[in-house]
C-alpha cells in the first residue's frame, strides 16, 4: 500500500514544472537567510544523489528476480 502511494508522489513531483518548485526553494532559502550565498547552490547537489538512491532502492524491492534474469539472459545490463 504504501509503496504505490510513495511511487505516486514521487511521480507528481517529477511532473511538477521546475519553476514551482523553484520558488518554494527560493523563499526556503529566503526563511532561513541563506540568499546571496552559495549555499543554494550547494544544497541540491549534495541532495540530489539520495533521490536516485532511494528510486533505485524502490526498483530492486518491486522488480521480480525472474524478470532481472531474463534481461541478463537477453543481454542487457544492470540498467
Amino acid at each position: 500500500k504504501f509503496k504505490n502511494a510513495a511511487f505516486t508522489i514521487i511521480l507528481l513531483i517529477m511532473t511538477m514544472p521546475m519553476q514551482v518548485s523553484a520558488l518554494g526553494f527560493l523563499r526556503l532559502m529566503d526563511n532561513m537567510h541563506l540568499t546571496n550565498t552559495l549555499w543554494p547552490l550547494i544544497l541540491p547537489s549534495i541532495v540530489a544523489p539520495t533521490v536516485f538512491f532511494f528510486m533505485k532502492q524502490y526498483m530492486d524491492s518491486s522488480l521480480p528476480k525472474e524478470l532481472i534474469e531474463a534481461a541478463r539472459i537477453d543481454g542487457s545490463g544492470e540498467f
